[in-house]
């Protein structure tokens, strides 16, 4: 059976998500999440949990981490918080 995970949006609509977590990276001091079908979800450093409005520092630092050879890319992947 796979783990899901019930709530609501920063916008109060709500959402269902199921698997497995996506694989948590730190890159340029910003941390984040990337799953296939969400994409990079920025995280709070004191608790993990999701940020509800991203800076555009943290967005062009996931860009950035993008932009690198996927084999760069895996060296900043680390352990779930």
């Amino acid at each position: 059976m796979t783990p899901c995970q019930f709530g609501t949006d920063h916008l109060g609509r709500p959402f269902v998500l199921c698997g497995l977590h996506p694989p948590v990276y730190r890159y340029r001091g910003v941390l984040f999440e990337w799953g296939g079908y969400c994409g990079p979800i920025p995280l709070r450093k004191r608790d993990s949990e999701p940020k509800v409005r991203p800076t555009q520092h943290e967005w062009d630092v996931v860009t950035r981490w993008v932009n690198l050879p996927k084999r760069e890319r895996e060296k900043y992947r680390i352990d779930r918080p």
